[in-house]
């Protein structure tokens, strides 16, 4: 236990530095605020801690990562996917997989731009692709339940919503590259 208490306070002081810190959780990566975990640690509740830890990712839902392309030899993009029924895990804020490389140069990859593919079962395929930030507000991110300090959980995209978003026609941003 003692070596349990002492992790957990390494972690803390991670947190404190970097305002934040990722557990990389048997399931899921979970992203918690230093007040969040200053608050077990301080208390010596392991117990708690784990719980928290346990029911965020025992929820039943799809961790949204970017699948990460080129374009020929030139930008590099992420790209997320929605799919219909499917509830989600998804950022508040597009970035790039956890250690993710440039193949060409061995250090951290960034990205251009991110989009998202909006997946029909109906259709049994991708519908539109819209630009990251154009979900963002379509969907309202920020007004979403909270995942962790990261991410939210995106319930309720139908068909019929999705349908709703590819009706607006927003541009394919990779066509503008």
């Amino acid at each position: 236990m003692q070596s349990e208490l002492l992790q957990l306070s390494d972690q803390k002081e991670m947190a404190n530095e970097f305002g934040k810190t990722i557990i990389l959780g048997a399931i899921n990566p979970v992203v918690l605020e230093c007040n969040a975990i200053a608050e077990f640690a301080d208390r010596g509740d392991l117990e708690g801690y784990a719980m928290l830890l346990h029911n965020t990712q025992a929820q039943d839902l799809y961790y949204a990562v970017p699948r990460v392309y080129r374009i020929g030899q030139g930008a590099f993009f992420g790209n997320y996917a929605v799919t219909a029924t499917a509830d989600a895990v998804f950022p508040l804020k597009a970035s790039e997989p956890i250690l993710f490389k440039n193949p060409n140069t061995g250090e951290d990859l960034k990205c251009d731009f991110f989009t998202v593919s909006l997946c029909s079962l109906e259709k049994d395929a991708i519908v539109a692709r819209i630009s990251f930030d154009d979900f963002k507000k379509e969907v309202d991110l920020d007004s979403l339940p909270r995942y962790d300090a990261e991410h939210v959980i995106l319930r309720d995209m139908t068909e019929e919503r999705i349908d709703q978003i590819v009706a607006k026609n927003y541009p394919d941003p990779i066509t503008s590259f």
